[in-house]
């Protein structure tokens, strides 16, 4: 009788078990999506523009996304909302994306493992890059916060010496409608879309000079 017991209790343990197994969601994952082009003419500036490839802190270097939310600040870990590869690939990608489309350089823009030589060398440092949550979820109070510190050096022929154009910390929040996972990644693609963009005007005002 007690064995019998014993097998019926296993026996409803192992399908609560399953149950909760086959209850676990699926993994959504997200890149970073391109906006429109910018309203400011964009002007063929001579050479060729290498962008290497984007550090990012290692607060932030997860492919979970990540928001903070409450008082003192707390960090909410998306279990099964990430990004496709890790942050600074995607990075990296988005900025020669959107370099590549716009055509700012007459040389066009190479990634570090070409073997051409560039007349512009572009490094990029994400030290900012989460999800702002209102703890009422209210439109005003969920947003998206990116900071990228960028480097743009310019390269003296066949020699190593190097002058710096730009060195600058972008920053900026862009507001979302809610706290979920989907409006954090439509954000973040529209924050570095207007960051790529202040990037690019402050070449082409200073290169074209």
């Amino acid at each position: 009788m007690k064995i019998l017991l014993f097998l019926l209790l296993f026996s409803l343990i192992l399908c609560g078990c399953i149950s909760l197994k086959d209850k676990y969601p699926a993994i959504t994952y997200y890149k970073f999506e391109q906006g429109p082009k910018p309203a400011f003419k964009i002007d063929t500036l001579a050479g060729t523009l290498q962008i290497r490839d984007f550090t990012v802190n290692s607060s932030y270097d997860t492919d979970h996304l990540l928001a903070k939310y409450g008082t003192p600040p707390k960090i909410k870990k998306y279990y099964y909302n990430r990004w496709i590869a890790n942050p600074g690939d995607l990075v990296t990608n988005f900025f020669v994306d959107r370099f590549s489309i716009l055509s700012p350089f007459s040389g066009g823009v190479i990634k570090s493992a070409s073997v051409l030589l560039p007349d512009y060398i572009l490094e990029g440092q994400v030290i900012n890059l989460i999800g702002v949550n209102g703890e009422d979820d209210e439109p005003g109070e969920n947003s998206v916060a990116i900071g990228i510190k960028i480097t743009l050096v310019e390269r003296a022929g066949t020699s190593a010496k190097r002058t710096i154009i730009i060195s600058k910390v972008y920053e900026l929040n862009v507001d979302r409608d809610d706290s979920s996972a989907e409006s954090m990644a439509a954000a973040f693609g529209q924050g570095l879309t207007q960051i790529a963009d202040m990037l690019l005007s402050d070449m082409q005002e200073i290169l074209r000079n």
